[in-house]
């Protein structure tokens, strides 16, 4: 182990933990809940529509290569506006962020509610399935948008590959004497809560009552997700982020 070595890796610790102590109250089992969000909505876009991910581009930009080689131009048209969606929320996210600051995060998600809720009226009024994965695609990228960390460590809720490498990363750390195995923790969590969502939302899916339950369910988590970070938002000072 070499002396930089050591070094980037204490400091990739300390950063940590300095972030997780600047962390506001629940902001790690807020972020988690909205990990298992986006696995669920991925989860029953994709079994909605069989189109392609609300949230997943990775997935999508190869199943778009894959469509167009292919000439499935039907197919290509519908992923390609799958990530135009998911990139506007975005883009919408950011420039909210950009004129609300810290304090406008409440309103970031009570608007990815109201856009699940329209995904799942638009579900239930049995409108184009791609009408509704656009849709979930436009609230997930929002969602990104807002959701940056997890106890304190940058993540991004939809690069499930890069949270696996950060993971394995600490561990590889921890195993150097570098950094506590602890260090992985935010990262595993992530992961399985968004398994856990994916799990979920499946379940909603094959074995749910009749009509759009399935994505109503995240439009209430959103809400009162929105509701509870309003509360917390007050409660500290704009400095402690």
């Amino acid at each position: 182990m070499t002396a930089g070595g050591s070094g980037s890796g204490q400091a990739r610790a300390a950063d940590a933990a300095s972030r997780i102590a600047r962390d506001p109250p629940g902001g790690f089992a807020l972020t988690l809940t909205l990990g298992a969000l986006t696995g669920w909505v991925d989860a029953v876009g994709m079994l909605r529509a069989h189109a392609g991910y609300p949230s997943f581009m990775s997935g999508n930009s190869t199943l778009l290569a894959v469509a167009t080689v292919t000439l499935d131009m039907g197919h290509a048209a519908a992923l390609a506006g799958l990530i135009g969606a998911f990139l506007a929320g975005i883009v919408g996210g950011e420039l909210l962020r950009g004129a609300l600051g810290p304090r406008g995060e409440p309103a970031f998600i009570a608007i990815e509610a109201v856009l699940l809720a329209v995904a799942a009226a638009s579900a239930g009024a049995n409108a184009a399935p791609i009408a509704t994965l656009l849709v979930l695609a436009a609230a997930m990228g929002l969602q990104n948008a807002v959701a940056r960390q997890v106890g304190g460590v940058p993540v991004s809720l939809v690069a499930i590959t890069g949270t696996l490498i950060q993971a394995a990363r600490a561990f590889v750390d921890a195993l150097r004497g570098i950094s506590s195995i602890r260090a992985a923790a935010p990262y595993l969590a992530l992961w399985l809560a968004v398994l856990s969502g994916a799990g979920a939302g499946t379940l909603a899916v094959l074995h749910g009552p009749p009509g759009a339950i399935d994505l109503a369910c995240p439009a209430v988590v959103a809400a009162l997700a929105a509701a509870w970070l309003s509360v917390a938002s007050r409660r500290r000072p704009i400095a402690g982020r």
